[in-house]
């Protein structure tokens, strides 16, 4: 699963949000992306150690493997998400 810790303040969140419905469309069956705002849920991101968004956790089984913070290309998440996974 691949969560990502948004805002809808954070410019960096924009434009990931598009980026991410493409992920999620073409590995479906393969990648679930859980999306969590921030503003919204403010006891979550501390939890996490969330400290800039846009924030992505990558998790394996329930356990975290990986993290990336800012905006990314689709081809670096990809690649983020596929070297792990």
């Amino acid at each position: 699963m691949l969560g990502h810790f948004w805002a809808e303040w954070a410019g960096p969140s924009k434009m990931m949000r598009p980026i991410l419905a493409d992920l999620a469309q073409e590995h479906a069956g393969r990648l679930t992306i859980a999306e969590l705002n921030i503003d919204q849920n403010p006891e979550t991101a501390p939890r996490y150690d969330i400290s800039g968004v846009s924030a992505f956790l990558l998790f394996k089984e329930g356990v975290e493997i990986g993290r990336r913070i800012g905006a990314w290309s689709k081809g670096q998440l990809e690649e983020f998400v596929d070297v792990r996974l």
